[in-house]
């Protein structure tokens, strides 16, 4: 359902996308990672969220805001440029507040030379080499940017609960004990959640998490902070910005813990407006969800990657607009379906490839109802055995795919 894709990875509902990846709903991105509700941006990663974002150029994580130059963590707000850690703020340079009048000069100015560069060299420097250059400032602000940090509620049982009640829902078998089938959850998901990547943050010397694979964050893990302390030393830390070689050398700070609403969060990253999950790498407006990654506006789901807008899925991956399903990939808007590709629109299918707008199939065969509850039922008695005796399958999805089963 995307049109006008050139060099693309897993990009849905969306047009004129280049170089990009990991985009929904989103139009006019070229070298950006990681984006729903976004026009009109280039080189960035993690854009969109709770609010559309539009003309920004470098920036990492971002939620309803415009005309955003070299920044991270800036939220509801616009015309901002290298700076860090802005909430609802506007015509901010280097973290200093500025008249529109000579916001709007200095832009122009630092546009020009970035143009000028950008035609001379063919290129321009990341926000990620920015953000990789030495701290200097931050080391006398950072006692006086310590803030309290509440760890918040943390009931791991509330998940515990879901994905046994997920199990009964999608195989008809209460299993226990999320950690013992971390191994098999964790065949989907982008990420090993039993040792996500984090550094210590300098304000406070708590874990900061981050995914490497995402975002080029091995460069400057000593920036990572946690969500209050960026907010909080972007008041203190501010950086003189003339001219874009002044801008290239700014102290920028940035943090993925943008847990803004978020509730019981265990071992997440980007908890962005989410419920009870536990080891999931941006749960962004999900609930009740465990060793995923992007599940975004979906409960139950364990096991996944990019499941959006769905449902009791375990094991699914690059699907949206699903209920109940089992070991999937690459499926839309369809419900009970087990070890499934491509399928669009249909409900009830096991071993099913390349499907729109049928039902009650078995291989690509169509059989009647009471048939196939019975083959159904033999499988998930099949699976749930196999799953509570060795807390794994031998076959997933893709061993079919590969045509390893």
């Amino acid at each position: 359902d995307s049109y006008n894709v050139y060099y693309s990875r897993t990009v849905y509902s969306s047009k004129n996308i280049a170089f990009s990846t990991f985009i929904r709903d989103s139009e006019n991105l070229f070298g950006v990672h990681a984006s729903s509700l976004s026009q009109f941006s280039i080189r960035s990663v993690f854009m969109g969220g709770l609010k559309p974002s539009s003309r920004t150029f470098e920036v990492f994580v971002a939620s309803g805001d415009s005309d955003v130059y070299y920044s991270a963590d800036v939220l509801y707000s616009h015309d901002v440029m290298f700076s860090f850690g802005i909430m609802k703020g506007s015509y901010v340079i280097g973290n200093k507040k500025l008249s529109k009048e000579k916001y709007l000069t200095l832009k122009l100015s630092l546009l020009e030379q970035m143009r000028e560069e950008l035609e001379k060299n063919k290129r321009l420097p990341s926000l990620a080499d920015i953000l990789s250059s030495p701290i200097r400032k931050g080391k006398k602000l950072f006692a006086r940017a310590r803030v309290e940090i509440k760890e918040g509620f943390k009931d791991k049982s509330a998940i515990e609960r879901a994905f046994t009640n997920t199990t009964r829902v999608v195989i008809n078998k209460e299993l226990y004990g999320i950690d013992e089938y971390k191994d098999f959850l964790s065949k989907h998901s982008f990420e090993r959640f039993d040792n996500l990547a984090h550094s210590t943050s300098p304000i406070s010397g708590k874990k900061a998490f981050v995914l490497p694979k995402f975002w080029c964050a091995e460069k400057f893990m000593d920036k990572l902070l946690l969500w209050e302390e960026v907010f909080s030393l972007s008041k203190l830390l501010k950086n003189e910005v003339k001219s874009f070689e002044d801008g290239k050398r700014a102290e920028l700070y940035i943090s993925y813990d943008a847990k803004e609403n978020s509730f019981n969060t265990i071992d997440t990253v980007v908890p962005y407006h989410c419920q009870h999950t536990y080891k999931v790498a941006d749960a962004g407006f999900s609930q009740y969800s465990a060793f995923s990654t992007w599940t975004r506006d979906s409960q139950y789901i364990f096991g996944a990657f990019m499941v959006h807008l769905s449902s009791f899925v375990i094991n699914g991956s690059n699907s949206y607009k699903l209920k109940r399903a089992f070991e999937i990939n690459s499926c839309r808007g369809g419900s009970d379906l087990y070890f499934s590709h491509g399928l669009t629109d249909v409900r009830n299918a096991m071993f099913s490839f390349g499907i729109i707008s049928r039902g009650n199939l078995i291989g690509n065969s169509s059989y009647p109802l009471t048939q196939y509850n019975e083959f159904k039922k033999t499988l998930l008695s099949q699976i749930a055995e196999e799953l509570e005796k060795n807390r794994d399958l031998k076959y997933s999805i893709f061993s079919f795919l590969e045509g390893k089963a």
